[in-house]
């Protein structure tokens, strides 16, 4: 028999109309593949009446998603509506406690702290984006998971944890599903080319600062591999890496391998660059400085001999044309990009990316000017 699944809203802002869902199309298509039926999706305001449709939404489905409703504030009563539904009580998670102690420090205590309450018997959901952990457990024989409403920690919970906790749940753990890092590419382009190059495999996508992580599904791994090599000829193979990998990540791994320093001048960017950079725990290890000149023509030469750094890049320009230049003590190159200018932030953060992709093609002997003649959909 097939698993229904009610999908639980919380938000507001959601039932006024002022922001967007975007989590029933998500759910909807990542289960609905897996073999779950989406029996309904109810969006409610942060008024308690979740008590109520949790009730009775336990009683008629096999499995509850909810969102929302898990911060510190008042108004955030996802938490208390559970365990009541459940018949169990909260009590303080001693791991879950630990880990937001480390994030936040003595600001845990006070209202915070109820971010570590999670209900009785129930497991917790990590979350490496924010400071409210998600749980599931069970009420009877219905799976309740709850989970932060933001997209940008709902999504890597989503993938990581509950969307494996469901294949187990409906008896399909052997299922393949094989992950990739792409960059540039806006989220419903990304989609378009996926379906143009195999639209008989099952393609997932979710949008993460800087990147899009890509799932595909289906058929045989030698299917898959043909078609993510059809993608990367399509839109450059730089664009799309394998596993879940960051630009930063990579070019800090090459940096740290080889030993080299790294300084940074960024006009456009405005110092977007250097604090990805500084958000990375061993920055030290490889990034010299970086400065901020809205002025001049980027060179990455002089940045490179002021801060007596191995490497050196810099970005300047606008949104109708951005200008990268890197440089080594033996080699330098730039090149410049025309990309898709939905906003000047949209153009900034994928000039964000750019920059670290092609610092690290850079230092590995790549010709720029010929790795961006593929960039065709940026």
């Amino acid at each position: 028999m097939t698993k229904s699944v009610e999908l639980i809203v919380i938000g507001t802002e959601l039932v006024r109309g002022v922001i967007q869902d975007q989590h029933c199309q998500l759910v909807s298509r990542e289960l609905t593949h897996i073999g779950y039926r989406m029996k309904e999706f109810i969006a409610i305001p942060d008024d308690g009446s979740i008590e109520h449709v949790l009730l009775k939404a336990s009683e008629e489905s096999d499995v509850i998603i909810v969102t929302g409703g898990l911060g510190p504030t008042s108004d955030d009563m996802t938490r208390y509506a559970i365990a009541k539904a459940s018949g169990v009580s909260l009590e303080k998670n001693s791991g879950c406690f630990d880990r937001l102690y480390e994030r936040i420090g003595e600001r845990i205590y006070g209202a915070n702290e109820k971010q570590a309450m999670i209900p009785k018997g129930f497991t917790c959901l990590l979350n490496p984006n924010g400071t409210a952990e998600g749980f599931y457990g069970r009420k009877n024989g219905c799976l309740i998971i709850a989970l932060p409403g933001p997209p940008r920690e709902m999504r890597p919970m989503f993938y990581d944890y509950v969307l494996p906790l469901l294949e187990r749940e409906i008896g399909h753990d052997g299922i393949k599903r094989d992950e990739y890092t792409t960059y540039l590419i806006a989220e419903a382009k990304l989609e378009e080319l996926t379906e143009r190059v195999d639209s008989s495999l099952e393609w997932g996508t979710r949008f993460q600062d800087y990147r899009i992580s890509l799932y595909v599904q289906g058929k045989d791994k030698e299917r898959r591999d043909k078609a993510i090599a059809a993608l990367r000829d399509l839109v450059g193979k730089e664009l799309v890496q394998d596993g879940d990998v960051t630009a930063l990540s990579t070019l800090a791994s090459y940096l740290k391998q080889h030993k080299l320093s790294l300084s940074i001048s960024e006009g456009f960017t405005g110092g977007l660059i250097s604090s990805l950079i500084t958000s990375d725990p061993e920055y030290d290890q490889y990034f010299k400085g970086g400065i901020i000149d809205f002025n001049s023509k980027a060179n990455a030469d002089n940045t490179r001999i002021l801060f007596s750094s191995d490497t050196a890049l810099s970005v300047s320009g606008n949104t109708e044309c951005v200008t990268f230049s890197f440089a080594k003590k033996t080699r330098s190159e730039s090149v410049d990009l025309h990309f898709s200018a939905i906003s000047t932030e949209y153009v900034k953060k994928r000039s964000v990316a750019a920059a670290l992709i092609l610092m690290h093609e850079f230092l590995v002997g790549a010709s720029l000017v010929d790795t961006v003649k593929h960039w065709e959909y940026i």
